[in-house]
């Protein structure tokens, strides 16, 4: 693979990918040393200064994400709200403007600078599926809740949350959704504040005192939504019975663990176990 054929490969995966990545990674996956790959990303980093680009190459730490750029973020922005919109019946200009109002009620604007990290607040689990109400309950003292049948208006609320927490300096706790972790908010928390944002569904119903409840059928075009109803129901009761079925299967997948785990656990070093989850730990900076 030559120089070209390595920083073209380079910049497929990082459009392909979205999300930030490392240069290890891409090193694998095209499998030449990483002094190439590192290389193609200096190269692309410099392409993609020029002004007649609409695109940025972010250096994050050790890893690499490919952007847009920032001056040209309102015509982004319009594009993906007119798609995102139309495909869930959403009044985003509504969305948009509630979320305006509910964050600077909320969120006061601070020096800081805004951060972020992951964390899974509900999950698919061989018991079915699980919100952890104790996790909310410890983080937070205030909760903002979205009732959404179709988890389509959170979606879009959680996210322009998302934005405004960072830009407005906070650290936030993003809890994404356990079926689509790659494009879906599920939940944020904001410690500082003591304030959680959640989702409530048929799939992790939240069952907390003293919230304030968003009902998101006041966002969404209801005419347009009727057409769908009959196809709406389909989906739920679909996906309904699939849950149901891979929580079994995660039942038999943990009987058959827990039983493999009676041969060999008089067998472990748990002093070692622990030696190598610290290090692991150190490593990814988590001590």
């Amino acid at each position: 693979m030559n120089q070209k054929q390595i920083l073209a490969a380079v910049e497929a995966m990082l459009f392909a990918c979205g999300d930030p990545i490392g240069a290890d990674k891409l090193a694998q996956a095209v499998q030449l040393p990483q002094s190439s790959v590192d290389a193609a990303l200096e190269a692309l980093h410099t392409r993609y200064q020029r002004e007649d680009s609409g695109l940025c190459l972010l250096h994050l730490n050790t890893r690499w994400q490919l952007a847009t750029k920032t001056q040209w973020a309102d015509c982004v922005r319009r594009v993906l709200d007119s798609r995102r919109a139309e495909a869930c019946s959403a009044n985003f200009d509504k969305v948009r403007r509630y979320v305006k109002r509910l964050c600077t009620r909320v969120m006061p604007r601070t020096e800081g600078i805004g951060s972020e990290e992951l964390r899974l607040l509900s999950a698919v689990t061989p018991k079915g599926e699980m919100f952890y109400q104790g996790t909310a309950q410890a983080l937070a003292d205030k909760f903002i809740v979205f009732r959404d049948d179709y988890g389509a208006v959170s979606r879009l609320l959680l996210e322009l949350i998302r934005a405004e927490a960072l830009t407005r300096g906070y650290h936030i706790i993003t809890c994404p959704c356990a079926m689509h972790p790659e494009d879906k908010i599920d939940h944020i928390l904001i410690p500082e504040l003591k304030l959680a944002f959640l989702t409530d569904n048929r799939w992790h119903p939240v069952h907390l005192p003293s919230v304030q409840a968003v009902r998101c059928t006041r966002f969404l075009d209801r005419e347009n939504l009727a057409a769908y109803r009959a196809r709406l129901r389909f989906n739920e009761r679909a996906a309904a019975e699939l849950l149901e079925q891979a929580s079994a299967l995660m039942a038999q997948a943990k009987s058959c663990h827990d039983e493999l785990e009676t041969y060999y656990r008089a067998a472990v070093d748990f002093g070692k176990v622990d030696e190598a989850a610290a290090e692991c730990m150190e490593m990814f900076g988590l001590k």
